[in-house]
């Protein structure tokens, strides 16, 4: 214990802890600054006061180590999936809902990172359910490691099942999408829903009635097998047609564009008026004359379909013009019954007071009173909770005049509006 105090104020037991103050400036410079150092530094300090001045006082006791970068990952392989199992690289298992998605589970059996490429147009079969890929996709597996992927499909068979299913890709290609899929490549803003309508159009050529959700004045299909599976919004049904119009399919060809009660369910839906504008070629400041066109010489079974369109997009024109068509006795009881109803879809509040008018004034007539009453409930659902509600569309031009009440041909059902 002795030899801790060979230097006088330059070691100092520091307990309860196993270290010393050692002064090594007071050696060369007079200096007293204490430093904590371990047992171990004690003695080399003990070391140095022994060798005094015969070590430079330049020289340092560190040693300059040089740090290798860490060498780059090695890019993955690139594999088509049909390549990368025919060598035995993965493990796959494909399980879908027979629609719109089909989940891939690979696992890596290689000890290289693998990149695995499913082209759009690769064909899975499960049973009688038959879907194609509609999307690229791309993805990365390290060596002996599981990967998950979410792959966006198509049916291409009107008869599939909804639900779970295994699936396995069967390495043949669809000839009728051959075309459709670079147009894909080139419109990525495509939804998901008017690609699987487009699908089953070329594939098999399916009626309005396949796709619609809307209440079909002709009826279903008696002879097509329809899946209300396949049953968009109108909007979806237009953006499948106009994908394959700006693609330079023959649009007479498709059964989908036969039923004229396309055009006018999708220019009554605020979300399908814009696409079908597009589509049915309507320029900007057209739109009142064709709600005219359509509600004098449209087919006679849809033709009052224009009153819900006017009521929708025209509401302040509306409110005036429609209780005067309802108030016209000798009129079509279905344009009047429509009339009524289409007061609702003015998304007004105070249409309730001219609807409350109207009641009083046909509570004889029970057609009539029943379209009123309805008309009634919906807006007074927009008064409680606006947030179920259907508003109409935003009016961006300047209105029309009202139509004048119509005259009808009793013996043709024609009808004429007055100038």
């Amino acid at each position: 214990n002795s030899s801790r105090f060979l230097i006088k104020n330059s070691l100092r037991i520091v307990p309860p802890y196993d270290t010393v103050a050692v002064n090594l400036h007071m050696m060369t410079t007079g200096t007293y600054r204490p430093i904590l150092l371990s047992a171990a530094s004690c003695l080399v300090a003990l070391m140095l006061a022994a060798c005094g001045d015969q070590i430079p006082a330049q020289h340092t006791f560190s040693e300059t180590i040089e740090v290798q970068p860490l060498p780059a990952p090695a890019e993955p392989r690139l594999l088509l999936i049909q390549d990368a199992v025919q060598e035995g690289l993965i493990n796959v298992n494909f399980t879908g809902n027979g629609r719109d998605v089909l989940n891939a589970q690979v696992h890596n059996q290689s000890g290289e990172n693998l990149e695995i490429y499913y082209p759009a147009g690769l064909v899975f079969e499960s049973g009688l359910n038959q879907v194609v890929l509609v999307r690229e996709h791309f993805q990365q597996i390290a060596g002996g490691l599981q990967s998950d992927a979410m792959l966006v499909t198509a049916a291409t068979r009107s008869a599939n099942v909804l639900g779970e299913h295994s699936f396995v890709f069967t390495g043949g290609s669809i000839s009728q999408l051959a075309a459709f899929f670079p147009f894909l490549d080139r419109h990525l803003e495509m939804p998901v829903p008017a690609i699987q309508t487009a699908v089953l159009a070329l594939t098999e050529n399916l009626p309005l009635s396949a796709f619609a959700k809307f209440e079909m004045a002709s009826g279903r299909s008696a002879a097509t097998v329809e899946n209300n599976m396949f049953h968009v919004d109108v909007r979806y049904i237009i953006l499948a047609l106009q994908a394959l119009k700006d693609m330079g399919y023959p649009m007479d060809r498709l059964a989908l564009t036969v039923d004229p009660q396309l055009q006018i369910e999708a220019m009554i839906d605020p979300m399908g008026y814009a696409p079908a504008c597009k589509y049915f070629e309507i320029p900007p400041g057209a739109e009142w004359a064709f709600w005219e066109e359509y509600l004098i010489n449209g087919p006679r079974a849809t033709r009052h379909y224009a009153l819900y369109g006017i009521a929708r997009h025209y509401p302040e024109v509306a409110m005036e013009m429609l209780p005067r068509w309802i108030r016209k006795h000798n009129l079509d009881p279905t344009l009047r019954i429509s009339a009524a109803q289409s007061l609702a879809s003015t998304g007004n509040i105070e249409a309730i007071s001219i609807i409350q008018q109207l009641q009083h004034e046909f509570g004889n007539d029970p057609a009539l009173e029943v379209a009123l009453f309805q008309a009634a409930q919906v807006v007074t659902q927009l008064i409680y909770n606006p947030l179920t509600v259907q508003y109409p569309a935003e009016f961006r031009l300047t209105p029309p005049r009202p139509l004048e009440l119509p005259e009808e041909d009793p013996l043709t059902g024609e009808i004429a509006i007055s100038p």
